[in-house]
């Protein structure tokens, strides 16, 4: 049945995302988290021409020469999985551990990052001779930070190539370790579930085949909640069964 309503239309609801894989096969939705925008977008070039005979310079031809459908997706969740579909890469959870022999290198009165933050149990040593916590460096256990200090007798001033050395020390593991560019660009699928705020009717929007490109912007530093939009193109599935669309299906309840 035909919708029999008029809508106006403020929509909220939420964005799921499918990956598919190079057959075609899609596997399960995950939901995006919180979403403020996601947006369809369609344009069109065409070739025009003008007759020149009725002095008037009318239209004459007006062929469309292509069609592109696109859309974009503003993501406020910064989470991992989310960080890893934007930069085409991977994202998975590290668990605690202990390390040893992690190899470093010192230099004075300048900060050196461990692979790992969450750290405990820190010992350091630079040419097989110890470190001294608050005599030759301080310790951010937080961010795994590691600062020799200028009056450091291990770490000597004035290396630049700095001094190599190995920690050994204990670490709570991330939610999140994501690598950034590690494959090439992938293909989904997106699904709105919604429902209009005027009257609360369900609108369900599927994008059966969204290719997004990197996200242009990841803000680590602002002063509003930051945003990740994915933008890209929507391609069409030709799985899908006669009569449907190839692009994108839109039900109103």
């Amino acid at each position: 049945m035909a919708t029999t309503s008029k809508y106006y239309a403020v929509g909220q609801g939420k964005v799921y995302i499918a990956l598919r894989n190079a057959a075609g096969q899609v596997g399960g939705f995950e939901w995006l988290g919180d979403t403020d925008g996601l947006t369809i977008n369609a344009a069109e070039e065409k070739l025009q021409f003008q007759e020149s005979f009725s002095g008037n310079r009318v239209t004459a031809v007006d062929v469309t020469t292509s069609t592109d459908v696109t859309f974009s997706v503003a993501i406020r969740n910064i989470d991992g999985d989310n960080l890893a579909t934007a930069y085409y890469g991977e994202s998975a959870a590290v668990a605690g551990a202990t390390v040893s022999g992690e190899v470093v290198r010192f230099f004075n009165g300048k900060m050196t990052a461990l692979r790992n933050p969450g750290v405990s149990a820190v010992t350091l040593a630079a040419g097989g001779t110890p470190l001294v916590l608050n005599t030759d460096f301080t310790l951010d256990a937080a961010s795994g930070a590691i600062t020799i200090l200028p009056g450091s007798l291990v770490v000597a001033a004035a290396t630049v190539a700095g001094v190599l050395g190995t920690a050994a020390y204990t670490h709570s593991g991330v939610a999140s370790r994501i690598k950034f560019l590690t494959s090439t660009a992938k293909e989904y699928v997106l699904r709105f579930e919604g429902k209009s705020q005027f009257d609360n009717k369900m609108q369900i929007a599927t994008l059966h085949r969204a290719k997004p490109g990197l996200a242009a912007a990841l803000d680590l530093i602002g002063t509003d909640v930051a945003v990740l939009t994915l933008e890209g193109a929507v391609l069409p599935d030709a799985s899908q069964a006669v009569g449907e669309s190839a692009y994108i299906t839109y039900v109103q309840v």
